[in-house]
């Protein structure tokens, strides 16, 4: 075999190689989470957070009432129980109650507003876990052709990891090394192939007495435009599936 042939059919394989592992990596992007679906666990996460401070606003606000309401109990049998003689005590008492239950009914409105509050908040959390739900469900939906794609993939990159091993023993090493050398500097393009008497890589056609030498076969020759190695046909033995 042509050291051009050896060399344009191992470009294949790694030209394939590249896009799967492309692909490979766009898939382990994927597989982790969407932002959608951040997005969706951040609100419920927001929303869960503020239905715990208004809970703990109107567990404070239902306690205050509580205890007004024990002092009033408290305050009222004083009144009425007979225990106190002094009169100036008795007002005393008469205007604590008073102020008490003024300052009772006020608090029972503002946990009234709390209570609606925890509702809405709830309602709002409600909201926010069927959307993480349908977030979840989506993405996991996705994950799942994403997992078998991954594996069909994995299975096709081993399988060129093999054909290559057994190409790459064939090949000199000098030839080796500047195919590599080439591939590199060429945005992993080291061979072009010909088609009608056009470089494949650049798009340029190529001279007619460089193009007898490349049918030769017999030494490596350079596209004068790109300075890859031409090979005299356009496609290679590719690895089928």
């Amino acid at each position: 075999m042509a050291r051009t042939t050896q060399l344009f059919e191992l470009q294949q394989v790694d030209s394939q190689s590249d896009e799967l592992l492309r692909r490979a990596l766009a898939i382990r992007h994927a597989l982790d989470e969407t932002d959608s679906l951040r997005s969706a666990r951040e609100r419920h996460a927001a929303a869960v957070a503020a239905l715990t401070t208004a809970q703990e606003r109107l567990l404070v606000l239902s306690r205050e009432v509580d205890e007004m309401s024990a002092h009033l109990a408290l305050q009222s049998k004083r009144l009425y129980d007979g225990s106190i003689k002094n009169p100036k005590e008795l007002v005393a008492i008469e205007h604590d109650v008073t102020s008490t239950k003024n300052l009772r009914s006020a608090r029972e409105d503002v946990m009234l507003e709390a209570m609606d509050a925890v509702d809405q908040v709830q309602a709002a959390v409600d909201g926010a876990a069927r959307d993480l739900e349908v977030a979840e469900t989506e993405w996991q939906r996705n994950q799942d052709g994403l997992l078998e794609e991954k594996d069909t993939l994995d299975g096709q990159l081993r399988v060129l990891r093999t054909r290559r091993e057994k190409m790459v023993a064939g090949i000199a090493w000098t030839d080796l090394q500047l195919y590599e050398k080439l591939r590199k500097a060429k945005h992993g393009t080291a061979i072009a192939g010909l088609e009608n008497d056009v470089c494949q890589a650049c798009r340029v056609t190529v001279p007619g007495g460089t193009l007898r030498t490349v049918k030769q076969g017999q030494e490596f020759v350079y596209c004068p435009s790109c300075a890859r190695v031409l090979h005299p046909g356009a496609r290679g033995d590719l690895v089928r599936w």
